[in-house]
This record gives C-alpha cells, sequence and structure tokens, in this order.
C-alpha cells in the first residue's frame, strides 16, 4: 500500500485536508476560519476550485481575492478550469455524439410535456477536475503516484460547504480513500448562523456560486442578471440558443436553460412574468454546486 511522504518522513493519515471551494458563501465560511486563525490549520491544507467557465462574474472577483490571500498564507490554491461554456457552442461544430449535459429542462416536441435531461456536468467540469489537481498535488508534494489506487481509506479529508439546512445534499464520496467533512454542519451553522458570522466580521456575504446557464436559475434570478450583469446574461442566452436542438446526442425533445420552457430572449421580452410552479422545482440535490 501506498505510504505519504514528505523529506522522508512518512506521514499518518490523514495526509491533507482539502476544501472544495467555489467561492460561494458556505464554501467561504471555512476558508475565512482557517485564514482568521479561528480554528486550527490542518496539515497540508490545501483548497480546490474548479471554473466551468460561466460562473456569476460576481463569483470570479471572490475567488481572486481569496487566492491571493491564501497564497500570502502559504496555502496552496490550485484552481482548475474546463470550459462547460465553451464546449457547449462550440458542440455541434465538433461533431460530438455524447456529451456530459447539464440538467437542462426538455419540452416533448409532440406532448409538450416537461422534463430534465440526466445531470453530467458537476461531475465532469467540477468533481473530477479538482480531483485531478488533488491528485498532481499528492504526486509533486507527499510522494504519492497519481496512477495509484491503494491509498487505503480515510487518507484526505474533503470538506465541502454544506450548511446546517443543507444536510440532505449530503452524499459520501465512492472514492475510498477520501473522508468528507462538513464544517458548517458539523457547527450546526444555517443560514441564520451564516448571516450572523458574515455580519459580526463586517464581511459581504457573497451570492451563491452558480452558471449562469444553470437550470436551478428562476426568473426572478435571470430578471436580475438581465438588469445588472449584462455579460453574464449574454452568456445565459448563448447558452440557451445553443442547446435548443440536441438531436446530435440523442435528445429529441427541446431544450431550454429556463423551467419555463421559454427561451431566455422571449422571457427578456414579455418582462419576466411570474411562472406558476417554477419555485417548486428549483431544488438541487446534485453535489458541490451552489457552495
Amino acid at each position: 500500500m501506498v505510504q505519504a511522504h514528505q523529506n522522508g518522513v512518512y506521514l499518518q493519515r490523514p495526509w491533507l485536508t482539502a476544501l472544495s471551494y467555489s467561492g460561494g458563501s458556505g464554501s467561504q465560511i471555512p476558508l475565512e476560519m482557517v485564514l482568521r486563525g479561528e480554528i486550527e490549520r490542518p496539515k497540508n491544507f490545501i483548497v480546490l476550485n474548479a471554473d466551468p467557465g460561466m460562473e456569476n462574474s460576481r463569483t470570479y472577483g471572490i475567488v481572486a481575492d481569496s487566492a491571493r490571500r491564501c497564497v500570502e498564507a502559504g496555502i496552496p490554491f490550485l484552481r482548475t478550469a474546463r470550459s462547460l461554456y465553451q464546449e457547449i457552442l462550440g458542440l455541434k461544430a465538433s461533431g460530438a455524439t455524447r456529451f456530459d449535459t447539464p440538467p437542462f429542462w426538455t419540452k416533448n416536441r409532440e406532448t409538450g410535456k416537461r422534463g430534465r435531461l440526466m445531470q453530467g456536468c458537476t461531475q465532469a467540469y467540477k468533481i473530477a477536475p479538482m480531483y485531478r489537481a488533488l491528485r498532481e498535488w499528492m504526486a509533486a508534494n507527499i510522494g504519492v503516484p497519481e496512477n495509484r489506487t491503494d491509498l487505503g481509506t480515510n487518507s484526505v479529508k474533503m470538506w465541502i460547504g454544506f450548511s446546517n439546512d443543507e444536510w440532505m445534499r449530503i452524499k459520501e464520496d465512492k472514492r475510498e480513500y477520501v473522508e468528507m467533512e462538513y464544517p458548517l454542519i458539523e457547527r450546526k451553522m444555517g443560514q441564520l448562523e451564516m448571516d450572523s458570522y458574515y455580519r459580526d466580521r463586517g464581511i459581504p456575504r457573497q451570492p451563491r456560486s452558480v452558471c449562469n446557464a444553470c437550470y436551478a436559475n428562476d426568473v426572478a434570478y435571470f430578471h436580475a442578471m438581465h438588469d445588472e450583469r449584462p455579460s453574464d446574461w449574454e452568456q445565459a442566452v448563448l447558452i440557451d440558443e445553443a442547446i435548443r436542438d440536441l438531436t446530435q446526442i440523442g435528445i429529441r425533445d427541446e431544450c431550454y436553460v429556463s423551467w419555463a420552457l421559454i427561451p431566455l430572449a422571449e422571457l427578456a421580452a414579455r418582462d419576466f412574468p411570474d411562472i406558476d410552479g417554477e419555485m417548486e422545482a428549483m431544488a438541487c440535490h446534485s453535489g458541490h454546486c451552489f457552495v
């Protein structure tokens, strides 16, 4: 079995602790706690961030600032980038017949019935790139070869910033060597406690980290994006138009970003009307997004 080591000294498990960091309000708190000395920095603490290429533009500034602070504190901040945005826009030209799609909303061409695609984006564009970066760091810094699988159990602690109100989103990682931990849930920090944390320290609370063309954005969210973040809105509209016909990858139904099954450009032309039943459909239990 592989043993991790630094400077010839073998490490006891866990070999390292990694924070899955999105720049959202949940994952920011564990990072703040470490940077401010409110909790002890774990041995070999690193931060992992995956960029799918179409996040809320405000999030990119937050991530850049956190990366700077981590570098100043001597904390490795590993950023990966696989652009879901560019790959969707280039899908038709690529000739690909399969794609790790977001769970876009679908409209049956005969019956008009609403459905939803399987979710492949979180795994392909966030989780997998972060774990590749993790294994590269382990190979370079603690002597664990990237291609070895016999790493034992609980060799890596992975922090996820789910709040106490999001306990139902917990999904254990299938990687035997990883032990998931949820610092906010352990501290019983729900949304109210998170509000207090930010307010007491004079820190503006971040917007949720979410793709501009995410299926879980409601009409009100798109309305605000249209009015306040025009470049983000442009991204969302381009994606919405690009996915209408996905027969190339075997999807027969029309696809939409919005649960309303209305093109985003048309929603704007109609001044973003209220859509009955929308909020019940907006929940996401996918894994690592929105933190």
